[in-house]
This record gives structure tokens, sequence and C-alpha cells, in this order.
């Protein structure tokens, strides 16, 4: 009998382990806002990237996601928080996150992909636009001139 409660024990305590050492994906989106707001949008674009050391090592992909943060922040005014606009589950293993930044001055969207292959969530795609420029992408194009004026006679 004292066996058999001490290997439930030592069950139920390699269970609280793994449940309390487990890796969320929301500490990686928390952790990115913190370094985000607190030091800016390089250091938070470098922590997601040292969570996935492929992304981190490749100096190319590392440039262009700085320069799509710099692009769009630029001329955005102060920064001022951010709202989850949708969390996408598309798989136990793979998350898509997408985030509407306030800024002073425009709204800028910011999607994260999370990917889990085993134990340790990392970055998988990073992506990040002025909210209203991609707003106008979407929108239906206007009608050639010469269509326009036909339909009003």
């Amino acid at each position: 009998m004292k066996k058999v409660k001490v290997i439930l024990l030592s069950i139920l305590f390699a269970m609280f382990c793994n449940v309390s050492f487990a890796q969320e994906a929301n500490d990686v989106i928390n952790q990115f806002f913190k370094t985000y707001e607190g030091k800016g949008y390089e250091a938070g674009v470098d922590y997601l990237l040292s969570t996935n050391k492929k992304m981190q090592s490749d100096s190319m992909q590392t440039a262009n996601i700085k320069n799509l943060f710099k692009a769009s922040v630029s001329e955005a005014g102060n920064y001022s928080g951010n709202e989850l606009i949708k969390k996408e589950e598309v798989s136990a293993s793979l998350i898509k996150y997408t985030y509407l930044l306030k800024y002073e001055n425009d709204p800028i969207n910011v999607i994260l992909i999370l990917y889990k292959a085993k134990d340790k969530w990392s970055a998988y795609n990073i992506n990040c636009y002025k909210y209203i420029n991609e707003e106008a992408r979407n929108q239906p194009r206007s009608m050639p001139n010469m269509l326009r004026q036909s339909l009003r006679r």
C-alpha cells in the first residue's frame, strides 16, 4: 500500500511539473509585447526571432521583418497599446494571432504565427502593416470612367 502511494504521488508530482513548466503560446506573445512596450519594436522583434533559431540566423529575413515594422510605425506617432483582433488555433501546434497596435496617427496590424514542434513555442511567421493600407487593397476597385458615365445617362 505504501508503495502504491509513493507511485501515485510521484505521478502527480511529475504531472504538476509538466504543467507548471510547459511554455504556453501566450507566454511568447506576452513577452513580445512587454519587450515591445519597454524597449521598442526592434527589441520586440529580436525577442520573437530569438524563439526561432532558423529565423534568427537568416540576416536577410531579420532585416526584412525589421524594415516592415520600421516602415509601418515610423510616422504612426506614439504607441498606446494593443488589441487582440483574432486568435485562430489552426491546430494544437499552430496558432495565428492578429493584433491591432494602437498608435496616435495610424492603426498597425501585426500577424504572428506561432508553431510548437515539440514542447516549445516559436515564432514561425511575423507580418506587420498599416491597417488602413491593407483594408484599402481589399476594397473593390472603382468603376472605370466610361462605365460610370454610361450608368449616369
